[in-house]
């Protein structure tokens, strides 16, 4: 058996497979390169190779899938933590915030797949600026998080507010712009820093205050050597993405590295899902069964490997007459639930739903005992019924109060990750019934993307896939 490890060999249906052009140039000049001449459009690209980053400078057609993206949108984002634990049920409709935007203002380019997106009419002659600005936003954000895992194949990002990495100076959070994202990765140097931009129009003015935002990586603001990329996201007349990047290696600092974040940085990338599984009715809840393949993104469609797990299952269950008691081994289930009313199912396995238990307890814990420290600060402790703006008189109060948290629990955090990862893993066994989901649901209808520990779902009438043109 044979398991396809990426979209370009994927059986895509029409309405899921996209390509996104992409200009890829070393060197980010702090005056911000000019907006790409509109003959792009026309000119031939490169097929991009996965695995292939760095790549040489120029313009790479990426195959892509909407599944892919909205997943990119449904894990980049601001640190949840201050109402998380307080109104979980309020997780499906921040998750449903990141989604529908992309849906109601992009259209699929003609009906030969794969095809480009661009803005629909709804967007460029119905939305406000305002409307237009926030689209830019989230669109800027999720394609900076694409970049991220598809092309450079990096793990989850956090945004800078989330937390420090090593090596952060004392005025990572202070006054200022920073760059959005970061991640940790076991290249050399190991910290990524991502700055990311979104127009319907993107030009010159906003690469080079990306180009800004991202020359503040220095002391005393980040000690360590890093990666920066910076991404900037087009809609017009069709959706790009121009990535910039380069590598900052300072002779005297370096980041102490002891070892991949990938848990960790999954975890705290999937706290919103998490928090929309455990929050809402058991009976809302289904398991799917997929087959084993490590970290690398599989799609339903094409591997062969969980095909072949679900039709024993599904012979099994004829042969006994009754539902499948226990799983093939060399398979993970997933805990999914549909986010309501869109077509979407969203879950993750067992291991990583412990994990990310253990990492919000520990969390909510360190902000409570930080917040006892100080006058004032009783108000960023999770539960606190005053709204965001009452929290704090200044940001660098509030800068103070997340360094401090940093301080005190950011490696416990990761180590209770890890552990509660690592022990749910090692009882993770077939014959062991899985959360208290009633039934297996199948899945072959929709249109699925996993790895070992999330999974995403698309079915092919939802709402969130968008509306294709006919033209």
């Amino acid at each position: 058996m044979t398991t396809s490890t990426h979209s370009s060999s994927v059986p895509l249906h029409a309405w899921d497979s996209i390509t996104v052009p992409v200009r890829v140039l070393r060197g980010i000049p702090g005056a911000g390169r000019p907006r790409p001449h509109p003959r792009w459009e026309t000119k031939p690209r490169d097929p991009w190779s996965r695995g292939a980053w760095p790549p040489k400078d120029g313009w790479y057609d990426v195959p892509t899938t909407w599944r892919e993206i909205l997943d990119s949108a449904m894990t980049v984002g601001r640190d949840p933590t201050p109402w998380l634990k307080r109104w979980p049920h309020l997780a499906w409709q921040e998750l449903l915030a990141r989604h529908s935007p992309l849906s109601a203002y992009l259209h699929h380019d003609g009906t030969v797949a794969p095809r480009l997106l661009r803005p629909s009419p709804v967007y460029t002659m119905g939305a406000e600026r305002s409307a237009q600005a926030a689209l830019a936003y989230r669109l800027g954000m999720t394609m900076a998080e694409w970049v991220a895992r598809v092309l450079i194949e990096l793990p989850s990002t956090l945004h800078y507010e989330w937390s420090s990495p090593a090596g952060a100076g004392t005025e990572w959070y202070g006054p200022g712009s920073r760059p959005d994202l970061y991640t940790v990765h076991t290249s050399s140097p190991p910290l990524w820093v991502l700055e990311a931009k979104g127009a319907l129009r993107i030009t010159q003015a906003h690469m080079r205050k990306g180009a800004a935002q991202l020359a503040v990586m220095r002391p005393p603001v980040l000690h360590a050597a890093h990666h920066r990329v910076l991404v900037g996201t087009s809609m017009e007349p069709r959706l790009f993405t121009l990535v910039e990047h380069e590598t900052q290696a300072p002779a005297k600092h370096s980041a102490p590295f002891d070892g991949p974040m990938d848990v960790f940085q999954e975890a705290r990338a999937r706290l919103l899902a998490y928090a929309f599984l455990t929050s809402i009715p058991a009976s809302a809840r289904r398991t799917v069964t997929v087959a084993e393949g490590g970290r690398t993104r599989r799609f339903g469609e094409s591997d062969d490997s969980t095909a072949e797990v679900r039709r024993v299952m599904r012979v099994r269950r004829v042969e006994t007459g009754y539902p499948i008691q226990e799983r093939p081994t060399g398979t993970r289930q997933m805990l999914v639930a549909e986010l309501p009313g869109t077509g979407l199912r969203i879950g993750m396995s067992r291991p990583m739903m412990q994990a990310c238990g253990a990492v919000l307890a520990q969390l909510h814990e360190a902000m409570n005992a930080t917040a006892a420290q100080r006058p004032g600060w009783e108000y960023l402790a999770p539960g606190s019924i005053l709204a965001p703006s009452q929290w704090l008189d200044s940001d660098l109060e509030l800068a103070a109060f997340k360094a401090e948290v940093d301080r005190q629990s950011l490696g416990e955090q990761r180590s209770a990750a890890e552990e509660a990862y690592r022990q749910a893993v090692s009882t993770d066994r077939p014959t062991q019934p899985v959360f208290d989901a009633p039934e297996l649901a199948p899945a072959e209808a929709d249109l699925e993307l996993f790895t070992d520990d999330s999974y995403l779902a698309l079915s092919r009438e939802s709402v969130l896939a968008g509306p294709i043109r006919s033209t």
